[in-house]
């Protein structure tokens, strides 16, 4: 399996290209577009979980690719 992301900073920048910053409301409200994170600070938790997370999967299934 080849690497898609060479360092856990890839890995975040590309959850955070991939992750939605406005979503159209499921009920009809003021807005057509909302923000769905509570706060930006959210958002940057989030991101850097997940891309942290993705990472160490991605190392975690190339170590079993490797040892069979």
């Amino acid at each position: 399996m080849k690497n898609l992301f060479k360092t856990e900073k890839e890995a975040i920048r590309w959850v955070d290209m991939n992750i939605p910053i406005m979503i159209t409301p499921k009920r009809v409200c003021k807005y057509k577009f909302t923000y769905p994170f509570s706060s930006i600070h959210a958002h940057k938790e989030i991101v850097n979980q997940l891309g942290k997370q993705l990472f160490k999967y991605q190392q975690k299934q190339n170590k079993q690719i490797k040892n069979k």
